[in-house]
Parts: C-alpha cells; structure tokens; sequence
C-alpha cells in the first residue's frame, strides 16, 4: 500500500497524467465540493486561537505573538487556501501567522500546493514527516498503510499480498545459460490475498498497540481486522506538538468510525469503487479510520493533551454556522445557476446519506484548554 501510494515515480500521488484529487480524477474531497467547508474549518480554528490567548491572558501566562498552521496531507492545497483567504480579513490573526508547514511527501501535489498558496504571501515549508517539525490532517489517515488481520483458529493471523502464478526456478538443476531474469507477465500474473500460517512480527507486536481491538471476544473465525499503525505514531506526534507549546489545537477530518471498522480496504478509480489489486499505483487505495485508536495515541505520553468525542461532518458544519453562511452566498450570487451550484454543494456535504455522516470531526486539545466548542 505503501509503495503504490506514495512512490517517489510511480506511486499513486505521484502522477502528472491527471490530478487525482478532482472530478475528473478517482475521488473528490469536501474542500473542492465547496468553499464553505474551509471557511467553518478557519472559522473554528479563529475561535480556538482566541479562547487560548484568553485563556492564557486570565491565567497570567505569556501569550505566544506568533502562530502557525500545520497541515496533513494537503492534497491540492484548496483547503489551506480557503483558511488562509478567511484569516486575512481579520488582520490581528492574519499578521500572528507566522507560517504554513505542509507534511506532503509527493513533489508533484508540493508543486500544486505552493501554486496554490503562494499569493498569501506566507512563509510555506515542506516535510515528509510530522516528526521533522521543530516543537490539521484532513483525509490524511485513510490514506495511510494499513495491516490486516484474520482471525483464524489458532488467534490472529496477517493478511499478506501475494502473487497468483509465480515464476519459480529450479536453480540445481538450471544451466548458466538458463539462469535469466524472471519475466513479468501482466497477463499471467496478478495479485491475491493470503493469510499468513505464522505469526509475523507485525502480529506479535500490534496486541501490545491496540488490545482492545485484539480481544478474542465478539471475532468470529474469517473475521478481519484493520490497524493503521503508522497512523497511531503520526497522532502520537501530533499530540506531542500540542504539549510543546502553550497553546494549539488540532483538527482531524476523516471517514471512519469511534472504534473497531472491520474489513474496509479499498480502491476507488474514476470515481468508482475498485479491488485494491487490480491496477496498483494507478487508484486511490483508502480504508476506515478508527478514531478511538487515534484519540488513544493522542494521549498516549501524556496526560496534558485529550481528544474529543467524534462527530458527523454534517453536525460540525451547521454547528459552526453553515446556514447563514449559505445565505450570505446565495445573497451575493449574481445568476441562478451559481445560486444552483451553491444550493446544491452545499447539500452534497451535509447529505445524511452521504459525506453528513460518512465524515467525521475530532479534535486534540491541551488538557487546560476549557473552550471545545462545538465538541463539547
């Protein structure tokens, strides 16, 4: 998954033949359905950042002059726009942002971002990991490697990927002459699931991570399980850079679910669901993110940073003021038709059928920070 995704030449968000992340692409994101989403997303973060002066004002502590935004997973940069565009209408914000730092490890999405960002006039840096930041992830986590696990009669067991006609060579009994490269054959070979006969060092590990998920208890034999182990070490970051400064907050929007999600690894291409092994490198590979892991890493080395409870895209969206945000819109549209498509993005993201509850929002806090809103 790894390797398909995010190879530097051949990974999935390494391609220049077409922009992954659009309608003419394999999926679309909240962020490119409506400017909306962002704006609410800038407006929370506004709030976060004066309830923290506030609170560290009334407290008698030292008020941080800068602060800047860190971002997971940028994808064409639309949402970091929509924030930035709504933070600089209100100036004592605006000139606190001290920066941009972006965790994109793909060289073509860090051209598109910097394109996109650049007119802000803000200092825009790149990393490949959480960690390579000195003292907000949206649709980060889905992308991440997972493992998977069976649950067989003898107790977990991993998925692995294999391939279906193997090419095995006799090498005793092999000529010089014969001792060729092994050719690959795409109309022969392909890929298949296997689950592992022993234990792997990933099965022997991973109870130790997660052994709520683990339990025997409730797993019926062929049921799968999924953890994002990398996943719980960036939010172990993520929550570390929350306890290194006086005040910060952070905010995760992803699909999942607030605990254990079963099977869900997938692909999608051209906007349609597909085996994951049917064009490596060449679809979006994703599966459900378990936020109870996640809130769990978050905390995990200390007991200053907590997450929240998790919510639906829709009810964060209308908590923070999506209607008369809509209205102000459609007030200012001038003609039916961008009425119509305000009306009717809008819809699309708080669709109870759909992103409204497929989505959800969790958020990291310094344990001292009283203000959750709209979380709690």
């Amino acid at each position: 998954m790894s390797v398909c995704t995010y190879h530097p030449t051949e990974g999935y968000y390494s391609r220049k033949d077409k922009d992954p992340i659009s309608k003419q692409g394999d999926f679309i994101t909240s962020p490119e359905i409506s400017q909306v989403f962002g704006e609410l997303i800038a407006v929370w973060y506004l709030h976060q950042y004066h309830s923290i002066k506030h609170s560290l004002s009334h407290e008698g502590k030292e008020v941080p002059k800068k602060v800047r935004f860190v971002e997971l997973g940028p994808g064409n940069g639309t949402l970091m726009g929509d924030i930035l565009r709504t933070w600089k209408s209100f100036p004592s914000a605006w000139n606190s942002l001290d920066g941009v730092h972006l965790v994109e490890t793909s060289p073509t999405l860090r051209e598109t971002q910097k394109s996109t960002l650049e007119s802000y006039d803000k200092d825009i840096q790149f990393y490949d990991r959480i960690q390579h930041i000195e003292k907000v992830a949206h649709e980060f986590f889905d992308a991440l490697p997972i493992h998977v696990f069976q649950k067989t009669d003898v107790g977990f067991r991993e998925v692995l990927v294999d391939l279906t006609n193997p090419r095995v060579r006799d090498s005793e009994n092999e000529s010089e002459a014969e001792k060729q490269p092994a050719e690959w054959n795409d109309a022969e070979t392909g890929f298949k699931y296997v689950v592992s006969k022993q234990q792997t060092p990933m099965s022997s590990f991973l109870p130790l991570i997660a052994p709520h998920i683990f339990s025997e208890e409730g797993k019926e034999i062929g049921q799968r399980l999924e953890l994002n182990v990398e996943g719980y070490y960036i939010a172990n970051a993520i929550g570390s850079l929350l306890e290194g400064t006086p005040g910060g907050a952070a905010l995760i929007v992803d699909y999942g679910q607030d605990g254990w999600t079963g099977d869900t690894l997938r692909g999608f291409r051209n906007h349609k669901q597909v085996d994951v092994l049917s064009a490596p490198g060449e679809c979006d590979i994703t599966s459900d993110v378990d936020f109870g892991v996640l809130r769990e890493s978050l905390s995990h080395n200390s007991a200053n940073v907590v997450g929240s409870n998790v919510m639906t895209q829709r009810d964060f969206l209308i908590r923070m003021g999506v209607a008369p945000r809509l209205d102000t819109l459609l007030a200012n549209a001038t003609s039916k038709e961008r009425k119509l498509l305000i009306a009717e993005s809008a819809k699309r993201l708080l669709d109870v059928r759909g992103m409204g509850s497929q989505y959800k929002f969790m958020a990291g806090f310094s344990s001292s920070q009283e203000n959750r809103y709209p979380f709690e």
